[in-house]
């Protein structure tokens, strides 16, 4: 991966603000709208998790192993949605969408091979760290609500 690409890529795609998070969950419910129903109602806190997540990918992209832990963490987090592996590739291709529209003519197909590339490293990691996360633990805590407390 080219790091330096990524995060310059990155800031500049970045500059659109919170058109760029709309556009890319718009993208991906439109394509896939079976993926709709792992996400809560109210995207408002999702696209800023979004954001700040890409943004930890490309800050690390040169740091494999502080890169693969915050991917680790991540997938691991991911399974309460209820994600499997073919749903990663829906991201990927959402994603790709999206940093190719707001890149404009700066798009190249470096860049697109490179942006492959990182994604296919972070959906790699992230499954893989799901899937021995099952082995252990259940996606969230069950339990029952026995008192509220004002």
């Amino acid at each position: 991966m080219d790091g330096a690409g990524l995060r310059k890529n990155f800031a500049d795609v970045a500059t659109h603000g919170d058109d760029v998070p709309l556009f890319f969950y718009s993208d991906l419910f439109v394509k896939h709208p079976e993926v709709r129903d792992m996400f809560p109602s109210s995207m408002e806190a999702r696209r800023g998790h979004f954001v700040h997540a890409l943004a930890e990918i490309v800050s690390n992209a040169d740091s494999a192993t502080d890169l693969t832990m915050f991917l680790q963490a991540l997938g691991r987090d991911h399974r309460r949605f209820g994600p499997a592996a073919e749903h990663y590739e829906a991201v990927g291709a959402s994603l790709l969408a999206t940093l190719e529209h707001f890149s404009g003519p700066s798009w190249t197909p470096e860049l697109r091979s490179n942006w492959s590339a990182a994604y296919g490293r972070v959906g790699s990691v992230m499954v893989a760290a799901a899937e021995s996360d099952e082995l252990q633990r259940p996606p969230c805590m069950a339990g029952d609500h026995v008192e509220h407390l004002r």
